[in-house]
């Protein structure tokens, strides 16, 4: 019952896959291999039905004529895993006519399954015996087939699995290794059953294994064809969880862009690649960071917001709050045309997302939590102590650069550093 039921599930899986990414997989070139292997095994779910095991031998007349069916599609079923593992590992034989002799090898083994299954009698198909007979020839040559090329999908898999990214894609690819890799004691045990009696315990293992195989290995298949996607939705997702924080950069530094600031529906909507908006996103995130350091920080600046991080208790990260408490000044600073310091400071003041060996993802996840601290109360506090000092640095005068006094700021009224975005 079980068993059943997870080949129904299977099938439902493999025929959703393919209606959802048919486009994709035949649109690229590289994806064709992952298209006919999935084909493939929704095609072995509709062989194995025993509706459809039934029609075959009503219409054909022949004794066990879906048994020879299903023996023959397990030939077509295994050369394409083996394709599959070919192609996705990049695998170059040395020898040229490397993938002739197999396609030959393939049908040699069907043709002789085929004349084995007629010589053999009627009562003698698909049987367990000791007699000798062509039926155990059949067993011999498929097993030989199927044994060989599992075994070589496996090894090729197992070799370039350390090279895969992705835990996605790597997990994929494993549950594919590992239904190549249980053919062998399945085939083993087939073999076995085929040539002479075996115990009733074995013939169960050989169902769990086949139905195993039939799970992992469609599965692997599916979570490769929906990766792509997968990576694009996320890529997506956190694009538009950049979006306040890159908006808000935006706002301070609009020097720095290149293009027009869009809505946040159209951020949303968008129909651009995702992975280029999220790392054109990041990179014009870590330059307005950067800007504002070198325009707008001094190192007065850095030292208090340093020294205030170390007074907060319980702070995780305490750079991480030095970076958001000068980012927060600096921010309100370059909102009010403040004059640029251009003061040469230390890069231990940098945010760490300037690493070299940094990726997209922590970048990502940095600034998400650097723009979270802008926002805390502590942060907050820090700038509206900090900000009217910053403010009287300079006079007005010196900022516009004329020797004309200014009209003095009405009593009451507030600093323009005391406006928070």
């Amino acid at each position: 019952m079980l068993q059943d039921t997870a080949r129904q599930a299977i099938i439902v899986i493999v025929l959703t896959t393919l209606a959802i990414r048919f486009p994709y997989l035949i649109r690229n070139r590289m994806q064709r291999p992952l298209f006919l292997i999935l084909v493939v095994f929704a095609t072995s779910s509709i062989i194995i039905q025993y509706w459809f095991a039934a029609k075959v031998n009503h219409l054909t007349g022949v004794v066990k004529f879906s048994n020879l069916l299903q023996g023959l599609w397990g030939l077509v079923d295994i050369t394409a895993t083996l394709y599959f593992a070919v192609r996705i590992t990049g695998f170059q034989p040395r020898w040229r006519y490397s993938r002739a002799a197999w396609i030959t090898w393939a049908l040699v083994t069907a043709a002789g399954m085929s004349t084995c299954f007629a010589l053999t009698p009627p009562a003698m198909r698909f049987s367990s015996s000791a007699q000798l007979s062509p039926f155990t020839t059949y067993a011999l040559i498929a097993a030989a087939y199927m044994v060989g090329t599992a075994l070589t999908a496996s090894w090729l898999l197992w070799r370039n699995l350390a090279d895969v990214e992705g835990k996605v894609l790597r997990t994929a690819l494993t549950m594919v290794m590992i239904g190549d890799a249980i053919m062998i004691p399945f085939m083993a045990i087939r073999t076995a059953e085929r040539m002479t009696p075996i115990a009733p315990a074995l013939s169960q293992i050989a169902v769990v294994l086949s139905t195993a195989r039939f799970v992992l290995l469609p599965l692997g298949c599916v979570l490769v064809a929906v990766e792509p996607l997968h990576k694009a939705i996320l890529y997506h997702y956190r694009q538009i969880r950049l979006y306040s924080f890159w908006r808000w950069l935006r706002n301070a530094t609009p020097e720095l862009a290149l293009t027009s600031t869009k809505s946040r529906w159209r951020d949303i909507f968008g129909a651009d690649s995702s992975w280029e908006l999220l790392h054109r996103r990041v990179i014009e995130v870590r330059d307005s960071i950067f800007y504002l350091y070198d325009t707008q920080a001094f190192s007065g600046l850095l030292t208090q917001a340093d020294d205030y991080a170390k007074t907060i208790p319980h702070a995780k990260h305490p750079e991480l709050v030095t970076t958001a408490c000068w980012l927060k000044v600096a921010h309100r600073a370059a909102l009010m045309n403040a004059p640029k310091t251009h003061e040469v400071n230390g890069s231990e003041w940098l945010p760490r997302a300037a690493a070299a060996d940094s990726t997209i993802h922590w970048e990502t996840r940095y600034f998400l939590a650097l723009y979270r601290m802008t926002r805390s109360q502590a942060v907050r506090t820090f700038a509206d102590k900090i900000a009217p000092s910053a403010n009287t640095r300079l006079t007005p005068s010196e900022r516009t650069g004329s020797s004309r006094p200014q009209r003095p700021r009405a009593r009451g009224s507030a600093s323009r550093y005391d406006q928070v975005p």
